[in-house]
């Protein structure tokens, strides 16, 4: 239902931080939840396998979703953090989830297939150093933003936002590229031999597969993927490139 209604108010996007938003809503907000869900029900009768049922199975249900609303809400609103903390919840999540069920196994008499205390001991260790990890990444990216992010003017500013909302996905969030999607425009020889008019009417444009001077082999599709990216939104993303390409 959430990707459903995201498609129609977003129209047919293609790429960026909406796209990645669908995305999720989709393959871990409905096909992960039916799987957490139907799991300790289905692969027993189809593997042939002994998993007693646990209240310890909504644990990872109830994380999954509290993720996707951070990896969502983050994507939606540009919150670089949020989406990195839900990208970390989102892994943890499946760890957890498929170490419960590892949990879960018994034997035909009905005794555990693998002895509880070691069990526990590594997966508190797993999540224990998945948080510590997810904590230092967000630590890392929050300093960067402090001590080296973007200063300028309003239209720079808004610029920035913008561009994590509809370009990052491809282009990386530090704009140095993700190979086999999107250039580095950093080091863009093509953005540096543009004017702002000539840039703005390529992004207004795009650059199909068939075009000869696409080197990548992937769409850069109109307005970002972005249909509703207004003119002037297009000059700010513009002004924050500009920025941060001059030394």
């Amino acid at each position: 239902i959430i990707s459903g209604l995201m498609a129609l108010y977003y129209g047919g996007v293609k790429a960026g931080m909406r796209y990645d938003a669908l995305l999720h809503s989709v393959f871990l907000g409905f096909a992960f939840s039916m799987i957490f869900g139907h799991a300790p029900i289905i692969l027993p009768s189809v593997l042939r396998i002994n998993i007693r049922y646990s209240s310890l199975f909504y644990v990872p249900l109830v994380l999954l979703h509290l993720s996707l609303f951070l990896r969502v809400g983050g994507d939606l609103s540009a919150w670089q953090d949020g989406r990195q903390w839900g990208a970390m919840l989102n892994a943890l999540v499946l760890l957890l989830f498929i170490g419960n069920m590892v949990r879960s196994l018994h034997t035909d008499s009905g005794q555990p297939l693998l002895p509880r205390r070691k069990f526990a001991m590594a997966g508190y260790g797993l999540i224990v150093t998945g948080f510590l990890s997810g904590v230092v990444l967000v630590s890392t990216d929050l300093d960067e933003k402090l001590n080296g992010g973007v200063t300028g003017n309003n239209s720079t500013t808004q610029g920035e936002r913008l561009y994590q909302t509809n370009c990052s996905a491809c282009h990386g969030v530090d704009l140095q590229g993700i190979t086999g999607l999107g250039k580095n425009l950093l080091e863009s020889d093509f953005v540096a031999s543009q004017n702002d008019a000539a840039l703005h009417r390529f992004i207004v444009q795009g650059r199909p597969i068939w075009d000869v001077a696409n080197t990548t082999g992937v769409e850069m599709p109109p307005r970002g993927g972005n249909p509703s990216l207004k003119d002037s939104e297009i000059d700010a993303i513009i002004a924050f490139i500009r920025a941060k390409s001059t030394p």
